[in-house]
């Protein structure tokens, strides 16, 4: 995923298109509204962070044999730190129930 060089709250990025080719499968993934929302202080395992606050909504589209098999939309929310890249991650559905997190636990030199 690309992020501009100087990010600041509000700023909001241009929509990516992805696709990801299998014998007779594609995977094409919009990627879309992604907009810097706050600046928050993220306490994890691997430390306190101060972090950017990115939502964007993830459409993806699974085709076999150029039949949508399975459409699906979700929610998001990361949060980046400046040097340091993704700190945390959670995504959820579009009625809010989260199904995945991401956390950093540690960094290594």
């Amino acid at each position: 995923m690309v992020y501009p060089s100087t990010i600041e709250v509000g700023t909001k990025m241009p929509d990516l298109n992805r696709e990801n080719f299998r014998v007779g499968k594609i995977e094409k993934n919009l990627i879309k509204n992604r907009t810097v929302e706050a600046k928050e202080t993220i306490i994890t395992k691997a430390g306190t962070f101060e972090c950017f606050k990115i939502t964007y909504v993830s459409e993806i589209d699974y085709t076999n044999d150029n039949v949508s098999m399975f459409k699906s939309s979700i929610k998001i929310t990361e949060w980046m730190a400046i040097g340091i890249g993704l700190v945390k991650s959670i995504s959820e559905k579009m009625n809010g129930e989260i199904f995945n997190r991401k956390e950093l636990i540690a960094m290594e030199k």
